[in-house]
């Protein structure tokens, strides 16, 4: 068998499980998450998912974004792109276009939605991993949020101060749920509100 067939089977399960987990990271529910990963380990990895929320995401946007490439450049390989036709290339194109919106967007999105915390509960560790691997990288990018954030017209304060003020209602319910003084319900409301 091929080996570009081999690299475009891979990129597009590294697509997919990049996505899945973006997906996830952008609508877990924490009480839920809490409740999955209970026990003092369960918790630290949690208290490294608040901490790192941000930085997680930039990270899996980031390798989502290099398997569809590597899917890309698969796809025009085993195609057998001679330098000179175009039609190869809209080709691959058009194949990788519509593996990435089945495999790297639609099933990913759809399975977030149904079970994404217990997909993050599982992978966590990974997605930290990928985290510190590429922190170099990622840092800079996140050096373009200062100057963006600026010329957007938001004051940092008022952005720091509310996203302070978000974890710590979030961290109260989900202290409130263990405890008993709130359910399960309560605190997805106050979750969704947030």
């Amino acid at each position: 068998m091929d080996s570009s067939l081999w690299i475009v089977v891979a990129a597009a399960i590294l697509s997919g499980f990049f996505a899945l987990n973006s997906f996830s990271l952008r609508s877990f529910s924490r009480a839920k998450l809490g409740e999955i990963l209970s026990g003092s380990r369960g918790q630290k990895r949690l208290a490294g998912l608040d901490a790192h929320l941000d930085a997680l995401r930039l990270t899996l946007v980031l390798c989502q974004s290099l398997a569809n490439l590597l899917l890309l450049a698969g796809m025009v390989h085993l195609l057998g792109w001679d330098g000179r036709s175009w039609g190869h290339i809209i080709l691959a194109i058009a194949i990788a276009g519509a593996v990435i919106a089945i495999v790297g967007v639609a099933i990913p999105y759809a399975w977030s939605l149904h079970a994404g915390e217990r997909v993050l509960a599982v992978t966590l560790p990974v997605l930290m991993g990928l985290w510190y691997l590429l922190f170099p990288i990622t840092a800079v990018m996140r050096a373009f949020d200062l100057p963006v954030r600026r010329l957007s017209g938001r004051i940092d304060d008022e952005d720091e101060n509310g996203e302070a003020a978000k974890q710590e209602i979030l961290q109260a319910a989900s202290e409130g749920l263990a405890e008993g003084a709130v359910d399960n319900e309560e605190v997805e409301m106050i979750e969704s509100v947030m």
